[in-house]
């Protein structure tokens, strides 16, 4: 018995070294996920335990999230430190936007940028499901998923599922910034219709609420007396998906604006044709710099 128990032993001492040799060649052969959960996760729990304070702040959905770079915007503006504060299916309502202002430099620039859309005032983005379960774990899981997550991503490779995608050129990359808030996103092959049947189900159940509107308006206007600057933005989509969401919402966008801009609220209007998405509905990386370059030079003026 004695000497089954030391083979044994002595078999695990041997296959132990030739097991993490394997893995790490494992790591070497099959390359890194291309959306990483760990990451992701990591990446949520630094942007709700922000910590810093920043003179731009950018706030609005996964739009925002993919479409705004703040380090190009820095690199752009002297002196000027900005993150971006979205969020996936973000309404914009008073929580979400009085945690932004929580986050600027009260002797900074101080300046807001919202990202906004049709989506932005419709039932379910104004439950902000995404906001209200990452601020509802507790600290020790928030604490954990930015300390520790990062250093575990390493064990984080292809599932089966994800290796299957791999070998039919199915790639979705996403590349998390905990500094800046962004993630630069891409994937292969691109469909710019493939989120056309999605928003248009959300349109037909979801009509954009009045009282969201007009709360978003005073809210500006309680903003602008605190003396922040206020600039509203709707990043490019393709064609299709802006002939939808103006089909479906009565052109809402154009109505809202010259309210806006009413109240002295600055707005950019981009040229769509100029820019990419992979999906209809946001930018690729190479557009998603293009747009931020575009807004640091509407900020500058």
């Amino acid at each position: 018995m004695r000497n089954k128990k030391t083979l044994s032993i002595f078999k695990l001492t041997l296959l132990l070294p030739f097991a993490i040799i394997l893995f790490f060649v494992f790591k070497q052969i099959i390359p890194k996920a291309d959306s990483n959960s760990m990451l992701k996760e990591s990446f949520w729990a630094h942007k709700v335990c922000q910590n810093s304070v920043y003179d731009i702040v950018f706030v609005g959905d996964s739009r925002v999230y993919r479409g705004i770079d703040p380090y190009v915007i820095d690199s752009m503006l002297d002196g000027v430190k900005s993150f971006n504060y979205g969020f996936s299916s973000a309404g914009l309502d008073s929580v979400l936007i009085y945690k932004a202002v929580n986050i600027l430099d009260k002797n900074g620039k101080r300046v807001l940028v919202f990202g906004v859309s049709p989506n932005s005032f419709i039932k379910t983005s104004l439950q902000n499901n995404h906001l209200n379960m990452l601020v509802s774990q507790t600290d020790e899981e928030l604490y954990i998923k930015q300390i520790f997550y990062p250093k575990l991503s390493v064990f984080n490779t292809y599932t089966l599922s994800d290796i299957n995608k791999l070998l039919k050129g199915n790639h979705y990359y996403e590349e998390f910034n905990n500094q800046t808030g962004f993630v630069s996103s891409d994937r292969q092959p691109i469909d710019t219709l493939s989120s056309l049947i999605a928003y248009k189900h959300q349109f037909e159940n979801n009509r954009i609420s009045k009282k969201a509107i007009d709360d978003f308006c005073r809210t500006i206007y309680a903003l602008q007396k605190a003396q922040i600057d206020v600039y509203c933005v709707r990043i490019p989509v393709s064609f299709q998906m802006k002939l939808l969401e103006d089909q479906m919402t009565d052109s809402f966008f154009y109505s809202f604006s010259e309210r806006l801009k009413l109240q002295g609220v600055k707005i950019l209007n981009a040229n769509d044709a100029l820019y990419n998405t992979y999906d209809g509905s946001h930018l690729n990386s190479k557009s998603a710099t293009k747009y931020s370059q575009l807004i640091a030079t509407m900020i500058a003026k």
